[in-house]
């Protein structure tokens, strides 16, 4: 069950949250199982935190704001 407020705003946006809402994950990880090219990734990351969908729980790893 998606728990998210935030509607995402791309498919990209999309891959990520379905892949963080199964288990928090290294930025690493994300860009292997997206196939999304590593700088998108990150935009797409930054604009995700600044949104309240997602946080960073370790080191450069991000799991999903449950509200």
């Amino acid at each position: 069950v998606n728990t998210l407020k935030y509607k995402p705003q791309s498919p990209e946006e999309q891959k990520i949250i379905d892949l963080l809402l199964q288990e928090d994950r290294h930025i690493d990880e994300i860009v292997r199982l997206t196939g999304i090219p590593t700088p998108q990734v990150f935009s797409l990351i930054t604009m995700l935190e600044l949104n309240g969908a997602i946080k960073e729980v370790g080191e450069k790893c991000y799991g999903i704001v449950r509200k």
